[in-house]
């Protein structure tokens, strides 16, 4: 109680003072709480307390499977590519089974002009077995993620994380 009365009479003394000491606090409270926001926001559980009541829906898109699997080597220098590394069914992300799905849409339309290769991220599949040799030799360690390389090889252009139709367009339209 002792310690409230001297607060109250030091506030009353230096009330401006007092004031920008209660702002400065407030503001370091705000800073704490937006930075552990993003944070967890960016992690890849967002609501980590609440993990094991949430349900991952598994994309696979691929029920057949894509004809988009050529050999980057045989094709590099003969003809752009569009080369795409993500994993439908097993994406930590869960927006891999919609870019693989606009990367389909655009080899309709691109497809005589440009060789559409995806590359599953993951050794058989399996997240236990590690990344596949390309993603460790392309040093990638997140998906999707979408390399365009003109005709010489060259890459043109690089998309990671979410793209829509107009970005992977645009991008497919720097290598044609």
């Amino acid at each position: 109680m002792h310690d409230l009365t001297l607060a109250v009479q030091s506030m009353r003394r230096h009330p401006v003072l007092s004031a920008l000491m209660v702002l400065a606090i407030a503001a370091g409270i705000a800073a704490s709480m937006i930075t552990i926001t993003v944070y967890h926001g960016r992690a890849g559980h967002p609501i980590w307390w609440k993990a094991d009541k949430l349900y991952a829906v598994m994309l696979d898109t691929r029920d057949p499977a894509s004809d988009m699997h050529a050999d980057l080597a045989e094709v590099r220098g003969k003809k752009p590519v569009a080369l795409l590394f993500a994993t439908p069914q097993l994406c930590t992300s869960r927006v891999c089974g919609p870019v693989a799905d606009i990367a389909l849409q655009l080899k309709s339309k691109y497809g005589r002009r440009m060789e559409f290769i995806h590359q599953e991220v993951w050794v058989d599949n399996d997240t236990n077995k590690g990344l596949r040799p390309p993603l460790e030799a392309f040093k990638l360690e997140t998906e999707p993620w979408l390399f365009v390389l003109d005709k010489s090889g060259k890459v043109t252009t690089r998309l990671e994380g979410s793209f829509g139709l107009r970005e992977f367009e645009d991008a497919i339209k720097t290598g044609l």
